[in-house]
Parts: structure tokens; sequence; C-alpha cells
């Protein structure tokens, strides 16, 4: 049985939020706090492709995900495409939170969500990207460097541009 054969209505979809943000920007800490607080409701699956882990104790009753290392706008793709048609078949979630790696360029990632397999069953609510206030002028100068593209794309695909780390 193939994903693409789960044909909710187009209502019914399962939301997708797109967690990126540079290395260290604290994504996988917000994700931990937002679960906590159960801001994403009930039916939240997450999965995880940082090197951080997800899973902490406040985050009880959610069913997390690890793709391992490696990047799933190049390296992993097709394991996000898989995992997701997995999830569309086996889940009775209404939200999943990705999470990508600090270097992966969103773009790649939200265009997986097109894949026949997954379209009819998912949509992308939103790329949240999270900046450290701290590091983030510095990171974008480094346009010339590969760091400056990833940290730029990140923030021209972000619906939503959370700035963390503005107490320091």
């Amino acid at each position: 049985l193939l994903a693409q054969e789960v044909q909710p209505s187009m209502d019914q979809r399962v939301r997708v939020t797109l967690v990126t943000g540079f290395l260290g920007a604290g994504k996988t800490t917000m994700i931990r706090h937002l679960l906590g607080q159960q801001a994403f409701g009930d039916g939240v699956e997450v999965v995880n492709n940082d090197i951080g882990p997800v899973v902490a104790p406040e985050m009880q009753g959610q069913t997390v995900y690890d793709l391992g290392a490696g990047c799933i706008c190049c390296d992993l793709k097709d394991d996000l495409v898989s995992r997701l048609a997995s999830l569309l078949l086996t889940s009775n979630g209404k939200h999943i939170v990705l999470e990508t790696t600090g270097l992966a360029t969103p773009g790649p990632v939200a265009a997986a969500m097109l894949d026949p397999k997954l379209a009819k069953g998912l949509v992308l609510s939103s790329v949240v990207t999270v900046v450290d206030a701290r590091r983030v002028q510095d990171q974008v100068e480094r346009e010339q460097e590969d760091v400056g593209s990833e940290v730029v794309q990140q923030l021209v695909l972000a619906d939503v541009v959370v700035v963390n780390k503005c107490d320091g």
C-alpha cells in the first residue's frame, strides 16, 4: 500500500511545520519547549534530522522519529519521503514537526512535500527559522562562504523567524 493511496480531503491533510535554523540557533530547545507546552495540540509527531536528541521528560506521549546523521535536503531525502509516507499510513497524527540539521537548505526539504507519495496526505503549513540573535549577522555576512548561503536561504524561505538568545 503506497502513501499516495491515502487520499484524505484537502482539509484533513496532515500539517507539516518545517523547523530550520543554523547550527546552535536553538531549534531543538524551542521544539522541546513547544511540545512540553502542548503548543501544537494533540496528535503531533516529530521527525528529527538534527544532531541533538529531541526527546525530553516534558514530552510525555510524543512520538519522535530520528532520521540520523546526514542532510535531508540531499543525502537523506529519500529516507525523509519514506518516513513521511510511512507516517501517513500508520499514524493518526494531525501534525508533523520536521526539524532539519543546521546546514540544511529548506527549499529541497519543502519540495519533498510535493512528492506524489506525500502531496495528497501532507501540507507544508509553515517554515520556521530559528536564529541566534548574537550570531546571525555574522553568519549572513559570510555570504561568500558556504555557511552564508544556508543561513540566507533559511531566512528567505521562512514564514516565521524566531529570534532566539536575545538575553545576552
